[in-house]
Parts: C-alpha cells; sequence; structure tokens
C-alpha cells in the first residue's frame, strides 16, 4: 500500500523558536487506544482519566547525564530492569507527594536543567467538542470557540448518562442527516433544563438553536466510537519541532501506523523519529516517571479545590512546589512544550495554582 505523505513545512514558519534542536523522550498514560459504546450508557473506559503523552525534553548537546546518582539518589534495587514511578513512589497523586524520593528525582531533574513537554487530553472534552465546530459558518464560533465548548463541557459531566443515552440513542458521532434537527433539540433541552448557570451558556444555546442541515465533524464516522485514532497526537511535535528528533517508547500499534506514512521536510523525505525499548534507554525510563506524574496530577487538580494547598505536609508541598515550578520553567522555555486539550477552566486552574504556590512558603 502507498505511503500517505505528510508535509512539515506548514508551521515551522510560524515558530522560529521551534528551530532550536531538541531531543525529545515519550511516554504516555491512560492510554485507552480507543473509546466506545458497550451499551446505552456505558463506555468501554473512563471517560474522567486524561489521557498524557509526553516525557522529557533536553537540548540536542546535552547527551550525557548521571543517571547512576538518580537511582542511587532514589534507592533504586541493583536488580532492577528499569525505573518507574513505582520505584518512586505509589498511590494516588497526594500518595506520591509524601515521598523523599520524589524530592531527589525532582532535584536531579533541576540540577541537570532538564524540560518537561506533553500533550493532556481530557477525553470527555476531546468527545464532544465537535458538536461546536461542527457550525462552521457560525460568526460566534470564530470570535468565542474554546469559551461556548466550556459549558457544553460542564453540562456533559453533570449529566454524563443522559448525555450518553442522547449519544446511544442517534449513534453519535455518525448522526444521519435525517436525525441532525432532532439531535440538536434533545441536546438544547437537555442544556436547558440543567438550573446550573456557566458562562457562555446562551452562546451556546443560540448555536444549537441554528438550523444546519448537516454537522460536519459528527457524521460519517463510525456508529459509537468516540476516538479510535490517537496515534494522531504522535506526530504532532513532528510539524512543531521538525528540526528535532522524537523517541518513543515502543508501542506496536502506533508505530504500525506511522509507518503508513512518509514525512516530508523541505521538499525531501523526513525522518526525524525512532522506537525504542524503554530498557535500553534511561532517558525513555524518565519520561515514564514525569507522564505517570502528570496523568496523576492532572485528575487531580480537576477533582479538587484549591483549598489543599493548605492541608499539605512539608514534603507534599515542596515536592507540588516542585512539579509546578518545573512546568513553568518548561512552558516558559518554549510554550509548545506544554499542550492542553481541555476545557479553559482547567487550563486556568493549573495556571493559578502555579501562581498561587509560587508565593507560598511552608
Amino acid at each position: 500500500m502507498e505511503k500517505v505523505t505528510i508535509d512539515l513545512d506548514c508551521k515551522i514558519g510560524y515558530y522560529p523558536a521551534c528551530r532550536e534542536r531538541f531531543k525529545f523522550y515519550y511516554d504516555e498514560t491512560n492510554n485507552i487506544r480507543k473509546l466506545w459504546f458497550k451499551n446505552k450508557n456505558k463506555l468501554n473506559n473512563n471517560i474522567y482519566k486524561n489521557f498524557v503523552l509526553g516525557g522529557i525534553v533536553i537540548l540536542e548537546e546535552k547527551q550525557k547525564l548521571d543517571f547512576n546518582s538518580l537511582k542511587i539518589s532514589i534507592n533504586l534495587n541493583k536488580n532492577a530492569q528499569e525505573f518507574k514511578l513505582k520505584h518512586i513512589g505509589k498511590g494516588d497523586f497526594l500518595d506520591i507527594l509524601r515521598s523523599r524520593k520524589l524530592i531527589n528525582f525532582l532535584n536531579w531533574m533541576e540540577e541537570n536543567s532538564i524540560y518537561i513537554h506533553y500533550i493532556n487530553i481530557n477525553l470527555l472534552y476531546w468527545s464532544i467538542v465537535d458538536i461546536v465546530d461542527s457550525f462552521i459558518d457560525c460568526k460566534l464560533i470564530y470570535n468565542h470557540n474554546r469559551e461556548i465548548k466550556d459549558p457544553l463541557y460542564f453540562y456533559a459531566k453533570d449529566n454524563l448518562n443522559e448525555f450518553l443515552n442522547l449519544f446511544y440513542k442517534y449513534k453519535y458521532p455518525n448522526i444521519k442527516d435525517c436525525d441532525v434537527y432532532n439531535f440538536k433539540s434533545e441536546l438544547v433541552k437537555l442544556i436547558s433544563v440543567n438550573k446550573k448557570r456557566y458562562d457562555f451558556k446562551d452562546k451556546l444555546l443560540e448555536i444549537l438553536n441554528t438550523y444546519e442541515d448537516e454537522m460536519v465533524f459528527i457524521q460519517n464516522n463510525k456508529d459509537l466510537v468516540l476516538e479510535d485514532n490517537f496515534y494522531v497526537f504522535y506526530y504532532n511535535n513532528f510539524y512543531n519541532f521538525p528540526f528535532s528528533y522524537h523517541i518513543f517508547d515502543e508501542e506496536y500499534k502506533i508505530k504500525k501506523e506511522l509507518d503508513k506514512y512518509k514525512f516530508k521536510f523541505n521538499g525531501t523525505d523526513w525522518k526525524n523519529f525512532e522506537f525504542l525499548n524503554s530498557k535500553e534507554s534511561e532517558f525513555l525510563q524518565v519520561s515514564d516517571v514525569i507522564v505517570g506524574l502528570l496523568g496523576k496530577l492532572f485528575e487531580f487538580v480537576n477533582n479538587s479545590s484549591n483549598n489543599f494547598i493548605n492541608e499539605l505536609n512539608k514534603t507534599q508541598f515542596e515536592n507540588f512546589k516542585k512539579i509546578m515550578n518545573l512546568l513553568s520553567k518548561s512552558a516558559n522555555k518554549n510554550i509548545l512544550f506544554t499542550n492542553d486539550i481541555a476545557p479553559n477552566y482547567e487550563i486556568e486552574k493549573i495556571q493559578k495554582i502555579i501562581e498561587l504556590i509560587s508565593n507560598e512558603t511552608f
């Protein structure tokens, strides 16, 4: 089968900072691979967990890191074939923050000037935003696209079973032409009866009440399959950082998908990535720790108030502040190191916590 050509030239002119040469290492957490309906109001996976793909970034010339000192600092058993997050801490996010080994790990990251990168995907948000994007001729969408998606997300989160029942009824995201009007009408009713007031609720209802013969992004797809192509996120950074090199933890299905494409840059064939077994790369092992930590962080922050900072003990506070500083330092180095496909509220919440804890002392 002939490979599909993807041209990487299209973005580089917009991001001069991305001409720097880095090495990106990737691991993942909560990679469900596919999200689909098992029955009327039940999905095959937990839609409240975020899929995170990311890891560490180093300058291309910075090839040598003292991993032995890291292993000693976390008291890694000499017989361990590789180290993972479980060697630093176990349990939920707050449990892991209690780990002294985590302090040592984060200190090592800081001492070696290592950055982190990630793409963080809120699965519920990602599954429903095409509803808004389908109103391609509506001027409101161009002016307030993300703001209008937020109330849709929160109403879906507040009434998940009702939304899932509606989606199942119309085989979302493959709504037939004859069902577009009824789908929109029932969706409007679901949102209207909810007494909670979110910003841009009226704008959301206004576009949903706009008559459209078709909703292009939620039609002509597979019946009841919300997501089945996570592999597209794996080559997102090829566009953003074509001068850099990208190393992924070995993942057969992803490798098989990427093998279907031929990447070109400046008119020539371009391959700036490879897959390695994590046992062969300590850089990938560090990325496993980072991504596992980020997955737990995002899940925790999405389900807690900012008041939790006052309830942290000294070790938890120190670890949390170091993580937030690492996120901030990485975003300041290059804003494209961090990529959140999530409601504005959740992105802004992380930023508020970073600002809050940067001014706090234990």
